[in-house]
């Protein structure tokens, strides 16, 4: 099922009040581990879908010597992405905002060392033409890292995260409700995804209790 754009729209603002959490921060700083080392220049990374900015600004605030492009389709979410980057003193030239189509990215080729997506994908009706944007605009060697939904029974996971705090759990079971109803992946199908897209070395790990999925893969 295709989100509605307005569903963005209407909602960034009390979804970033959900997600700005340390937690859901933390494991958004956990996909700059799986990107290739930095250089003494440091990393150029798109943050696709970035929503509110919690993850770029949380992968900064681990990396503060890479500067990522921040990039989504809603103007709201981009703008309290902006807010937020004020807020914590992230300079527009660290964390440049874009907004487009994720299947026409206004970028180069060949000139991003990393790819990120937080809960991406999975929103997208045109995955097989995002991700060969996002292949085109990668450099050689270089990595895309998604954290998704997994597949999987609902309850027992969402109640396993309980140990992190309720505004955690709220933002789970938020995503579990709104991931049922678009499409969540499984291990085999998100690798498969990848791998169809003509990305190499392809690696689907389980996370955050068994609800998400890490991924990463090579151009």
């Amino acid at each position: 099922m295709k989100t509605p754009s307005w569903f963005f729209e209407i909602l960034a603002r009390p979804y970033e009040i959900i997600v700005y959490e340390k937690a859901w921060r933390d494991h958004c700083a956990l996909m700059l581990e799986r990107l290739p080392a930095p250089t003494g220049r440091g990393r150029l990374i798109l943050d696709a879908g970035c929503g509110p900015g919690v993850s770029a600004l949380a992968m900064l605030a681990a990396s503060p010597t890479d500067r990522i492009i921040g990039f989504d389709l809603s103007w709201a979410m981009l703008s309290r992405a902006a807010a937020r980057r004020r807020g914590e003193g992230v300079s527009a030239e660290q964390l440049p905002l874009l907004r487009g189509d994720a299947t026409r990215l206004p970028l180069a080729d060949a000139c991003f060392d990393g790819v990120t997506g937080h809960s991406f994908l999975y929103l997208l009706p045109d995955q097989p033409g995002a991700l060969a944007e996002i292949r085109r605009v990668l450099r050689p060697g270089g990595k895309l890292v998604l954290l998704e939904p997994a597949s999987g029974p609902n309850v027992l996971p969402v109640l396993a995260s309980l140990r992190h705090g309720l505004r955690f759990v709220t933002a789970m079971a938020c995503w579990r409700v709104v991931s049922g109803g678009v499409g969540r992946f499984t291990p085999q199908r998100l690798q498969q995804t990848l791998t169809d897209a003509g990305f190499s070395r392809v690696i689907v790990e389980s996370t955050l209790n068994g609800l998400a999925l890490f991924a990463e893969a090579t151009r």
